[in-house]
């Protein structure tokens, strides 16, 4: 919002401002998501740091790709960005326990598909 503010005398006078608030949006958030991309290739490829410790699940999840994508979004929320189940159910329109059994399914699946105890 604050770039469509920043250029508001330009932006008013667009025949779709709100397409361009849209994609002003749409464009942030891409590379938050490519931000979060880069993280986690670095930390999986860091060999230095030994085993994937369990708070780093989230990272390996999501690069891995082993879990569905209700079960990526409640792992990278939770365990990755720090989001309480309560706070990541609201944001997924689930319930906490839900949150937290997409966590612990996602978790397993890992760990099956790794064949190490990443379940912390």
């Amino acid at each position: 919002m604050v770039r469509v503010l920043q250029r508001w005398n330009r932006v008013r006078e667009m025949d779709s401002p709100a397409a361009f608030t849209y994609t002003i949006a749409l464009n942030v958030q891409r590379n938050r998501i490519r931000h979060l991309k880069v993280r986690a290739r670095r930390t999986l490829l860091d060999r230095s740091s030994g085993p994937v410790a369990p708070h780093h699940v989230g990272e390996v999840v999501s690069a891995t790709g082993v879990a569905t994508p209700g079960q990526r979004a409640a792992v990278l929320l939770v365990e990755w960005l720090g989001f309480s189940a309560s706070e990541a159910g609201a944001m997924l329109r689930i319930s906490p326990s839900s949150v937290r059994s997409r966590i612990h399914r996602a978790k397993a699946t890992l760990q099956q598909t790794l064949g190490s105890d990443t379940s912390g």
